[in-house]
């Protein structure tokens, strides 16, 4: 059974947006995603002189029991958003979802070695097998190292659909669909599966739930 959720303490959280979360392995590092405007960072529109707050990626420690040492990232910009972090079984790479430029859609998935000094290597587009003009999010990285992510850019059942594919000799497989009954022709993401239990999870607006 499942404990009570218990609010991690508020060196993490904030008044503001806090995303996706991923541990290292060791359970000691946690990288999450969080508003700009926490750090003061927002570009202003023009004409309406609006806010306009990106996602960025950032990290935490572990010491004891208690959260601490918040650390944001170079590669952050006020400009374009990072997220969805997903760490990989070995500790050595981040991947994630960002719109910053250079891609091939909306959002496209990357990945960036975690430096033994904590930060983050050059961030590296997984290319055109995986990123289409639509929007690839949500990587997932598996024990297996298998990439599992969301696209409503690859052909699918309907509006955001988990794909899979591997890296296989440095190039990427061909990607392919999860299919029924992970997918629906509703939005269907932030897929996780345990190879070793043979349990995973899916987000889904999919008819038949309580809300959204």
């Amino acid at each position: 059974s499942y404990q009570a959720a218990a609010l991690v303490e508020n060196k993490v959280n904030t008044k503001y947006h806090e995303g996706l979360v991923s541990f290292s392995p060791d359970g000691k590092t946690m990288y999450f995603s969080r508003e700009s405007y926490f750090e003061n960072e927002f570009e202003k529109d023009s004409l309406t002189n609006y806010k306009k707050s990106q996602l960025q990626l950032f990290k935490a420690t572990k010491s004891g029991d208690t959260w601490g040492n918040v650390e944001g990232f170079s590669i952050n910009s006020k400009e374009y958003t990072v997220k969805n972090p997903s760490v990989s079984t070995d500790g050595k790479t981040l991947y994630f979802a960002s719109n910053m430029p250079g891609g091939y859609g909306l959002f496209d998935i990357y990945k960036a070695a975690i430096n033994t000094d904590g930060s983050l290597g050059e961030a590296v587009n997984l290319g055109q097998k995986v990123n289409t003009q639509g929007q690839e999010m949500f990587p997932y990285i598996s024990n297996n190292n298998t990439l599992y992510f969301s696209s409503n850019g690859h052909l699918g059942l309907g509006n955001l659909d988990v794909f899979y594919t591997k890296e296989i000799d440095g190039k990427m497989a061909p990607v392919r669909n999860v299919g029924i009954p992970i997918n629906s022709n509703a939005d269907d993401f932030a897929f996780s599966l345990n190879e070793d239990t043979e349990e995973g999870y899916v987000s889904s607006n999919r008819e038949g739930g309580l809300g959204g």
